[in-house]
């Protein structure tokens, strides 16, 4: 690429202010530590130049994803022979992409973005840099905008890519491709060139060569005015969120299980797929789950419907929001050993008495007869089809049925841990009624005392 002498006198005025508009942009100051992701290619290492010469405090990260075979590792020694050559912190690691993206079944670009990201938590928690700059572009936020477009995000997706995302800064945002290799060429900044770039092997590359060539032929102003429409979709976007954030607090009603929604109030608001959609988005349900959930002929009772970590159904008028048990097995076992019971059940004390010791009238507290106990004991949550013998009756009752005379919701039904013996029995309802078979009697010799602290 060639490139005028004019061009390059206005690339140089250009980059001369640009650590005060990183500080406007990012909102830093010298007081920060930022590690800088550098891939090797043009982009970073304009950048890493741009804050060699800054008085930014920083260091460099670098991840070899294995994918380009002998590349990879002459993109890494470059980057490791500039931080070397600059005297500044130097963090590598090279990931095995290929073997991560099969066994997860994604996209390769997915699975590097996850392993780099991840990584990049670890090194900032663990040496106190306050911010990770990567290097994209003006081009890199046209391009994401056109893709989420076809995605149908809705507003959040056609941000482009702002110059800050929580400690993520994006120094170089505002410039352009040309801009960049037009600094590199001036100013001798050495970087290498991923042949892959100009593969059209993904969406991202297609966009790149294909579409916004043909929109700048379409429109000359193309590149600024796409710049202005995401500032303006961004500032329009906080003001959006920040109504839905104040509509959120007052639908989503606190609970001991999680939240509860009113179906009735819901339904009031102009546009309530929008607004509930918007208010569930961030406990990672999608629009199809809330277009089902708000369909006066979805009414199976017991049905959920689940996102990563939480599920959500209806209870009468209501919707339940609560986030998912994670109910595994080895943090809800209590071993008797000859040193005594062995657990690491947070919300459970346990403690063995002679017959004499002090009885609580405490719902919180349980009295078993030890010698009827089968270990190990567990701890685990209800399911259809449990009973047990309530503490005063001789007949068993369907658990569902104990819940209904206590007057618990689905919800606290949900979250309503058991202590069960050996051979299965249900030993306690653990906070509301002990097994009858189990109780204290006229011959216990030994009891076990339970106290349940609610988490």
């Amino acid at each position: 690429m060639r490139f005028s002498y004019s061009f390059f006198m206005e690339i140089c005025t250009m980059f001369e202010n640009w650590e005060e508009q990183v500080r406007n942009a990012c909102r830093i100051t010298e007081n920060d530590h930022i590690l800088l992701a550098v891939s090797g290619g043009v982009d970073s290492m304009v950048m890493l130049e741009l804050f060699a010469r800054s008085s930014f405090k920083f260091g460099i990260a670098h991840c070899n994803f294995k994918l380009r075979g002998k590349d990879s590792f002459a993109d890494e020694q470059l980057v490791r022979e500039t931080a070397g050559r600059l005297g500044t912190e130097f963090h590598f690691i090279r990931f095995n992409t290929m073997a991560y993206a099969n066994k997860r079944h994604i996209s390769m670009e997915m699975a590097a973005r996850t392993l780099r990201y991840s990584w990049f938590k670890e090194i900032t928690d663990s040496f106190g840099y306050t911010h990770v700059a990567t290097a994209h572009h003006r081009e890199d936020a046209e391009e994401t905008f056109l893709l989420n477009l076809g995605r149908g995000t809705g507003i959040r997706g056609l941000y482009g890519i702002p110059p800050t995302s929580g400690n993520i800064i994006r120094p170089m945002r505002y410039f352009s491709k040309n801009d960049i290799i037009g600094f590199a060429s001036e100013q001798g900044v050495a970087y290498r060139e991923d042949a892959t770039n100009n593969e059209d092997i993904c969406q991202r590359n297609i966009v790149r060569h294909h579409i916004l060539p043909e929109l700048r032929k379409l429109n000359p102003y193309f590149d600024s005015n796409m710049d202005k429409s995401m500032r303006i979709l961004h500032a329009q976007g906080s003001i959006y969120f920040n109504h839905i954030k104040e509509v959120a607090s007052q639908l989503l009603k606190p609970e001991e299980y999680g939240y509860s929604i009113s179906l009735e109030r819901v339904a009031k608001l102009p546009f309530p797929e929008t607004y509930l959609f918007e208010i569930l988005h961030p406990y990672g349900f999608n629009i199809e789950q809330i277009e089902t959930l708000l369909n006066p002929n979805t009414g199976d009772k017991g049905k959920r419907w689940f996102s990563k970590s939480h599920c959500i159904w209806k209870y009468g008028d209501d919707l339940i929001l609560q986030p998912q048990q994670n109910d595994t097995p080895d943090c809800h076992i209590i071993r008797q050993t000859p040193d005594g019971l062995q657990h690491n059940c947070p919300f459970l004390h346990f403690e063995i008495q002679t017959k004499n010791g002090t009885f609580t009238p405490d719902n919180n507290v349980a009295y078993l007869d030890m010698d009827k106990l089968i270990f190990p004991l567990k701890v685990r949550y209800w399911q259809a089809g449990d009973r047990f013998v309530p503490l005063g009756m001789l007949g068993n009752k369907k658990l569902s049925d104990f819940f209904t005379d206590i007057k618990l919701n689905g919800a606290q039904k949900e979250l309503t841990p058991l202590l069960c013996n050996g051979n299965g029995d249900i030993l306690w309802v653990i906070g509301h009624r002990i097994d009858n078979r189990y109780r204290i009697t006229g011959i216990t010799a030994r009891m076990l005392v339970i106290h349940y602290f609610k988490p």
